[in-house]
This record gives structure tokens, sequence and C-alpha cells, in this order.
């Protein structure tokens, strides 16, 4: 089996056993600066509904501006992926 084909297999079986039982908590993992005591804190992301979605939304991203080779592993990156999940 390819080195690819083992990450993503790895990657997908992670990213269901987090969408199994997604966590937020960010206590501890994230350490906040704020500059004056009326800056009020705020955090988001887009990176998907959960985490097989958020792998998904990796192959999306652009820009595409990347060398023709890195282009072709990507685009078979994706394939594999599409195969799997």
């Amino acid at each position: 089996m390819l080195e690819k084909n083992r990450v993503f297999d790895t990657a997908l079986e992670i990213a269901k056993q987090y969408d199994k039982n997604p966590s937020n908590d960010f206590v501890g993992k994230i350490k906040f600066w704020h500059g004056s005591k009326d800056y009020h804190i705020s955090l988001y992301d887009n990176f998907g509904v959960g985490a097989v979605a958020g792998i998904d939304n990796l192959f999306n991203m652009g820009p595409k501006v990347l060398p023709p080779k890195v282009i072709k592993k990507m685009e078979a990156a994706l394939e594999y992926w599409n195969s799997v999940k």
C-alpha cells in the first residue's frame, strides 16, 4: 500500500472517530492574548461541519497556484480520498 493511502486511511479513521463524539473544548489548548480590557475574544472555524467534511474542504481551498507536479499529487490524493470516504 502506498504511504499516501496509509495516511488518508488513518486520517479518515481519526476523523470518523472524532465525528462520533466531537469536542469543541479549548480549555488548556489555546492561549488568548489581548491588548486591552475591552477586547472581546471571538473564535470560530470554517473548516467544516465535522472532521471528515474538514478534510474535504482542505481539497477545495484555494488558490490553486501550485506547481503542476504538486497539483498532480493533490489530484491523485483527492481521487483516493473520494474512493475511501
